[in-house]
């Protein structure tokens, strides 16, 4: 009967971790910010891995017009790759999003090497979102502007590949860039044009997440004992990136100690 009584437990506490979501929010000072865009709001949405999303498509819309984002950041792996796949909700998706607010996109891995990755673009074009691939848009409010760069997946950060990015360099900057691992090239001096904020997936967490050390047990692309998984890292020049711990699930399908991840993030200006 104990035993039976722990299983139940565990599962329970399974199923949780899997399909409770973490709504984290996270405030980021910058300096200089005008004051016009404190309490500028990014809803981060990473690794949803549709159809393996373990948040429901219509729960999560419902979160985001509850949070009234400035703008809703899609930083990859949004499908999972293969074929044949059921996206009835990323349909659903698609068409809600920009209904909130502007959305902005980049690919990650598993997109990039989706059979489908041509007809993916093509919904997204038709839903309004912009897909940012080493390009920029510029967003505003209230008069002011913030540069929004997205890279390609697995791509190096130079200036010198993003067309006109000079004249966002005055600009605070938002980068969406799939894999966190990468960020010593984000943030990295040769570049004149720096981001303020940085926004990753990818790690989904270490995927197994070590109590009180805040650390996982793997993830791609970082091995055994990741560094980047989860929250706020700071780049010694002062940038900062937020990495999710992702929506859905991948290859391993079950998450411990590892809630899916939602961040909600906002600018606040320096006093």
């Amino acid at each position: 009967m104990k035993t039976f009584l722990l299983l139940i437990l565990i599962g329970i506490y399974l199923f949780a971790q899997n399909k409770w979501v973490d709504v984290d929010k996270i405030k980021i000072q910058v300096e200089s910010l005008p004051s016009s865009l404190d309490g500028f709001k990014i809803v981060h949405v990473s690794d949803l891995h549709i159809p393996h999303n373990e948040i429901e498509i219509e729960k999560l819309i419902d979160i985001l017009k509850i949070e009234k984002p400035d703008i809703i950041a899609l930083t990859g792996d949004i499908i999972s790759s293969g074929s044949n796949l059921d996206y009835s909700n990323l349909e659903i998706l698609l068409e809600e999003l920009p209904k909130i607010t502007k959305v902005y996109a980049v690919l990650g891995n598993h997109e990039s090497r989706n059979d489908y990755l041509d007809e993916y673009k093509e919904m997204l074009k038709k839903s309004n979102i912009i897909l940012l691939e080493d390009e920029y848009e510029i967003s505003s409010k209230d008069g002011y502007s913030i540069g929004i760069i997205g890279l390609r997946d697995n791509s190096i950060y130079k200036k010198e590949n993003i067309e006109d990015i000079e004249k966002i360099k005055d600009m605070p900057i938002i980068m969406l860039a799939h894999r966190p691992e990468k960020i010593d090239e984000y943030f990295s001096e040769r570049n004149s044009v720096k981001p303020t904020l940085v926004l990753s997936g990818h790690a989904h967490g270490g995927q197994f997440r070590i109590p009180f050390l805040k650390r996982g047990l793997i993830a791609p692309n970082q091995g055994f004992f990741p560094k980047y998984t989860s929250g706020i890292y700071k780049a010694e020049n002062g940038g900062v990136m937020v990495v999710s711990r992702g929506l859905g699930r991948s290859v391993i399908p079950f998450r411990i100690n590892n809630r899916i991840h939602l961040p909600v993030i906002e600018l606040k200006k320096t006093i």
